[in-house]
């Protein structure tokens, strides 16, 4: 397998749209890793919503909902880096079809994250 070095040809907002996806994806491994670790799943008792009349934590929640609903921040965070990325590339496709790949292959990725929370969410 080749290494590759960053295309200095490549504009500024694919370089720009890699590394945000990056970062946003190692912060969501944190607030997932903060969820399990403090035992915060489901701190939220609904979903999408946190109480059937607010879509963030109450006053009444414990600390548990906050890091939960940071968690559930991040998913559309991912989601805008994703179509950023999608965006950037799309000129490159012809010229640079692994960058465009790898910018579906987050979309994809992302998608699949924000199915396996919806199925989280609901009671078995």
């Amino acid at each position: 397998m080749a290494i590759h070095r960053i295309d200095s040809k490549a504009p500024a907002a694919a370089h720009l749209a890699a590394w945000l996806n990056l970062v946003g994806n190692t912060l969501i491994i944190g607030t997932g890793g903060a969820v399990r670790l403090t035992g915060s799943g489901l701190g939220c008792p609904n979903w999408p919503t946190c109480t059937p009349e607010s879509w963030i934590p109450t006053e009444e929640l414990s600390y548990h909902s906050l890091i939960e609903f940071g968690n559930r921040l991040m998913s559309p965070v991912l989601v805008i880096l994703a179509i950023f990325a999608f965006v950037v590339t799309w000129k490159l496709r012809h010229d640079r079809k692994d960058s465009f790949v790898h910018a579906l292959l987050i979309g994809f990725g992302v998608l699949l994250y924000t199915v396996g929370g919806i199925t989280v969410g609901f009671p078995v």
